[in-house]
């Protein structure tokens, strides 16, 4: 929103995620609003590679243990994937984070979001992997 973010800001962010005992939707809502402008340039010192150092320093995270908060990160992991034109890391880290509760509408989102990216072979992909999956967890 001030159209740029100072490099201790960046570096605060990472901490506060590495030891926060709760990520909620705040976290979420934030990053929905956020990658848009990240992908698009137009906030100077906020990168995908920023981002992904923001879930990789909550999933490093002791007190973000629960599967939901996990699913969730690895989720924005791979939408951050697919911004970065990784459809397979994308895939990947959909597939990792169903693993972890078997979810019909994280499939459905992750799906559409290959979908909408230009891979809608990976997004069957992956409605085929939960479909798997599901029947195993039944």
């Amino acid at each position: 929103m001030m159209g740029n973010v100072p490099k201790g800001d960046i570096a605060s962010a990472r901490v506060a995620m590495r030891s926060t005992s709760i990520a909620g939707t705040l976290f979420l809502n934030w990053f929905d609003r956020i990658l848009p402008t990240t992908i698009s340039g137009t906030c100077p010192g906020l990168t995908t590679d920023n981002l992904s150092s923001f879930i990789d320093a909550g999933l490093e995270n002791p007190n973000l243990e629960n599967n939901g908060t996990k699913q969730d990160l690895l989720y924005l992991r791979g939408r951050i994937a697919l911004a970065q034109r990784r459809p397979d890391d994308a895939l990947a880290d959909f597939e990792k984070a169903l693993m972890l509760g078997i979810r019909p509408g994280v499939a459905l989102e992750a799906a559409a979001a290959l979908g909408t990216e230009g891979h809608p072979a990976k997004g069957l992909q992956l409605l085929d992997f939960y479909e798997h999956i599901e029947q195993y967890a039944a």
